[in-house]
């Protein structure tokens, strides 16, 4: 079999793969108590600031969680029962950005809030 024809054959074969690129990117972190244990079922909300695409997740065991999204800029609230919900405003998100927001919770309660504005720069 000569070049050209192992080229083809090579290209077809993994072409999709060679090309396929991510359109979202991952916002993950832990949340952590007062103690610094993990934040086992707090509530993790995301917005994004323009369109309005909302999503929500209660953390693991260990207090992690984990989003894929479109590009975007995002607000992240935490809330846990007997903490004050903490918020992140303006987490900026690129397509294939891997982007780390780790939540210490404060003691208190939940109608009260902690509001941390800031972009986040990988």
């Amino acid at each position: 079999m000569s070049f050209p024809s192992k080229f083809i054959i090579a290209m077809l074969i993994a072409g999709p793969y060679g090309w396929a690129q991510s359109t979202t990117a991952l916002l993950f972190g832990t949340v952590r108590d007062a103690s610094g244990s993990g934040g086992s079922g707090a509530e993790v909300k995301i917005s994004e600031q323009r369109t309005g695409l909302a999503r929500s997740a209660t953390t693991a065991s260990d207090g992690n969680y984990e989003f894929t999204l479109p590009r975007g800029l995002y607000n992240v609230s935490v809330g846990h029962a007997g903490f004050k919900t903490e918020v992140r405003e303006a987490v900026a998100l690129s397509t294939e950005d891997r982007v780390r927001v780790d939540i210490n919770l404060s003691i208190g309660e939940t109608t009260e809030s902690v509001a941390v504005s800031a972009m986040v720069r990988r």
